[in-house]
């Protein structure tokens, strides 16, 4: 063999030894595993998309019409109230003051009123103008008129006095559970918007979802489509959803699911579904994995 093509062949063989031990030598990764199993759903064709669990009645975040120092608040999250129970009062003696003294005022104008009915009733019956002028009763009797009307202005004084009164104590809206607060007695209710509201306040009997499904996908959609939802990291965690109403608004998306493909510039249609949590670990605020039957 010519000496010219030893080096070469030698090279070659190199090579191919090279890889033949990097390829068996080196071990197969192993498969990895999914930490959780997909949810198995039942349906067909579906739609899918993110739920984002809340309050039948919306979540409610309370504020307050009047700024101030909050005097008390005789409710803790998790607690059920009742329409027109109390949340919280603010400092509102001021208020109660201007109460008293307008309440104060109008009985002393009802007295005064009450007088000059009585002084005009004493020539009211009488006839003979030598005993008393025209004049003199028109006067009585306009004075009467007067009195009256000053009592009307003080008690709308009253009823002011009392709307400014109430104002200080707000109260539930309607019947729900308190889900968060933040406000404690001393600290200063503020009337502006803030990233998270004094009280948030909510029906959740039954508990409603609200899935986004993507404007791609809503032709496909029929009002009161059976659908599904899976607890997130747990799909043996399965509610049953009944058909609310659809929002026929389509908005841009806000719940976002994380997805490093996920666009933030899609547009949703929102599904509202009612569920009974039972005693499954599901709260508000809540992400689902939510399946919507397409017949």
């Amino acid at each position: 063999m010519n000496k010219k093509w030893l080096l070469p062949i030698l090279a070659v063989c190199g090579i191919v030894f090279a890889i033949n031990y990097v390829a068996t030598a080196t071990p197969s990764p192993p498969v990895a595993q999914p930490l959780t199993e997909p949810a198995k759903v039942a349906f067909k064709d579906y739609i899918g998309g993110a739920g984002l669990t809340e309050a039948n009645s919306e979540n409610i975040e309370i504020g307050t019409s009047l700024a101030g120092v909050v005097r008390a608040v005789p409710v803790e999250v998790g607690d059920a109230v009742k329409r027109d129970d109390v949340l919280f009062v603010i400092d509102d003696r001021a208020a109660q003051a201007s109460l008293s003294q307008a309440v104060a005022t109008v009985g002393q104008l009802r007295a005064e009123a009450q007088d000059k009915r009585n002084r005009f009733a004493l020539v009211a019956t009488i006839s003979d103008s030598r005993a008393i002028s025209k004049d003199e009763r028109n006067q009585r009797r306009d004075a009467v008129a007067v009195a009256d009307a000053a009592v009307k202005v003080a008690n709308s004084a009253v009823n002011a006095a009392q709307v400014y009164l109430d104002l200080h104590t707000v109260r539930a809206p309607n019947d729900g559970i308190v889900m968060t607060k933040n406000i404690r007695v001393g600290e200063f209710a503020n009337t502006n918007t803030m990233s998270e509201p004094l009280l948030r306040l909510g029906n959740i009997s039954p508990m409603h979802i609200r899935v986004d499904i993507d404007e791609n996908d809503a032709w496909r959609f029929k009002n009161g489509a059976n659908a599904v939802a899976f607890v997130r990291g747990n799909p043996e965690i399965k509610v049953d959803l009944k058909f609310v109403r659809v929002e026929p608004y389509v908005r841009p998306k806000k719940s976002l699911t994380g997805d490093s493909a996920e666009r933030v510039d899609t547009r949703v249609l929102q599904i509202i579904y009612a569920f009974d949590p039972k005693d499954k670990p599901i709260y508000i605020g809540q992400q689902m994995d939510a399946y919507i039957e397409v017949k």
